[in-house]
């Protein structure tokens, strides 16, 4: 009797659906044996391809495990395929082939209908999931994968949430893609340069990318001398970040004060321009008029018409007027033009001076709590190698207790002493 089928049956390793998806994909699939000569590398591969000649021998000796990934290029003149995942097993059969081996085809699975974007995004996920990548090739494959969904986005009119999707095709948290995305964003290249190196951890990489560029330049010049940043080192920049960042908007309000007060100056001196423009104009016409007149005066004397001639002069008397007005008006607000200028001046100088001393406090402010918390680190170290060298001391019976404690006794008073004479 044939054994009924359960689907509750434990022994079965898939169920029906899992065994289905598998047979649909593998229907999707198109596995050939392509001609070499057919296959063309990837230009936009930026993975390292190394130790060929040791793959080459392994391929030699146990054949190729695992298929070569393609994208089919072909178009009605000639075959063509590229290359999305298999770099390196491509090369070593070229270096095979070189060597004398017969390696006419190459087994591989055939992709087809990716556009430019989609390719690229399919090549760097292939890689991720064949091979072991530095942390060059991590940081600079999450980097590339960002501009690709943000085109993606742009031009193709999709939503993808960037981060999550390269999170879920490299198989590893959104926390490490922000982290990733914080070193490639805001990070200085030399630390960048650390980090690809492994001297600098995904962590450490992620905190100084937070930090000011001033202060990374701080961290880098202390890795330069060290392999390490200690933890208080590390509290000391970034109260130094703090202040730096303080400074930094301190200035900027400062840069916007002067700013606006030279706006509201020229707005004066604008105003002041327009008018002096406004009375030349109107200087320029009484003149026009007054000629218009004189004219007119010549030919009512010629005709002996004395009526019109004392109107006439009555006008005359009333342009001069105005045009003695309207001088009067352009010396007054040239002298306004002036003094505004000159308050101009006095403001800016008053205002400079007040960045000045400002700044200088800001300074000083700055150095005494950055040296305050040097002291009291360096105060932590003191007081933990006293509390060393007394266990020393003792622990071993060693006859330095009193001199030991003398010395210290004359550096306390020395200590004091200065302390006393500073108040002073």
């Amino acid at each position: 009797m044939a054994k009924k089928f359960n689907l509750s049956n434990k022994s079965s390793s898939k169920t029906l659906g899992e065994k289905a998806k598998i047979l649909e994909n593998k229907s999707e699939f198109d596995f050939r044996q392509i001609p070499f000569d057919e296959i063309k590398v990837n230009n936009k591969n930026f993975y390292n391809v190394t130790a060929i000649e040791d793959l080459a021998q392994n391929i030699k000796e146990n054949g190729l495990m695992h298929n070569i990934e393609v994208l089919d290029i072909s178009n009605s003149e000639k075959r063509e395929f590229r290359i999305l995942s298999g770099e390196r097993r491509y090369q070593a059969i070229k270096y095979l082939r070189e060597t004398g081996i017969k390696f006419d085809t190459i087994p591989c699975k055939v992709i087809k209908g990716l556009n430019e974007i989609d390719e690229e995004i399919h090549l760097i996920k292939g890689n991720s999931d064949t091979r072991i990548i530095s942390e060059e090739e991590k940081r600079k494959q999450i980097e590339r994968l960002n501009e690709l969904y943000n085109i993606k986005n742009k031009h193709q009119g999709t939503k993808i949430n960037a981060k999550k999707e390269i999170a879920k095709e490299l198989q590893v948290s959104e926390r490490t893609i922000e982290r990733y995305n914080n070193i490639n964003n805001k990070l200085i290249p030399e630390l960048q340069e650390f980090f690809d190196n492994k001297l600098i951890t995904l962590t450490e990489g992620d905190k100084f990318a937070k930090l000011d560029e001033q202060v990374q330049f701080a961290i880098l010049e202390v890795l330069k001398q060290q392999s390490k940043i200690s933890k208080e080192e590390l509290e000391i920049i970034k109260n130094e970040n703090n202040k730096l960042i303080e400074e930094k908007y301190l200035k900027e309000k400062q840069i916007k004060e002067k700013e606006d007060l030279i706006n509201n100056y020229q707005k004066i001196n604008n105003e002041l321009e327009e008018k002096e423009r406004h009375i030349k104009i109107k200087l320029e016409e009484k003149e026009k008029e007054k000629l218009l007149i004189r004219e007119q005066l010549a030919k009512e004397f010629e005709n002996n018409r004395n009526e019109e001639i004392d109107k006439l002069n009555e006008k005359l008397k009333i342009i001069n007027e105005e045009k003695e007005k309207l001088l009067k008006s352009e010396k007054e607000n040239a002298e306004r033009l002036k003094n505004n200028n000159i308050q101009l001046e006095n403001k800016i100088s008053e205002l400079e001076n007040k960045l000045k001393f400002e700044a200088t406090q800001q300074k000083e402010l700055i150095k005494k709590e950055f040296l305050n918390e040097k002291v009291k680190n360096l105060r932590k170290i003191v007081i933990k190698d006293i509390l060393e060298l007394a266990n020393l001391i003792t622990d071993n019976n060693l006859d330095l207790a009193d001199e030991t404690i003398l010395e210290l006794e004359r550096t306390i008073n020395v200590f004091k002493y200065k302390n006393k004479e500073n108040r002073l």
